[in-house]
């Protein structure tokens, strides 16, 4: 049985959540560059996608960057998340 994680909340029950194979799969390939960034002395550093590329953006930069807010997309996921 795959586990199921609960949202944090303070109203309503907890949603369970059962990771997709993307999840899993994005955990796994950012855990490998994580560690692989550690062991080479790497750090301050968070890892992200572009252009369905995996990368690693300096901390300081990517707090600097501006962030567009999809509207769209959050209005399906809650549409769909309920």
């Amino acid at each position: 049985n795959a586990p199921a994680f609960g949202n944090i909340g303070s109203v309503g029950p907890a949603i369970k959540w059962f990771p997709s194979y993307k999840d899993r799969n994005l955990g796994a390939i950012w855990g490998n560059m994580a560690v692989k960034l550690l062991l080479d002395g790497v750090s301050n550093v968070v890892l992200g996608i572009r252009n369905d590329k995996h990368i690693v953006v300096d901390l300081a930069k990517a707090l600097k960057e501006k962030k567009k807010f999809n509207k769209a997309m959050y209005d399906l996921v809650n549409f769909l998340s309920y």
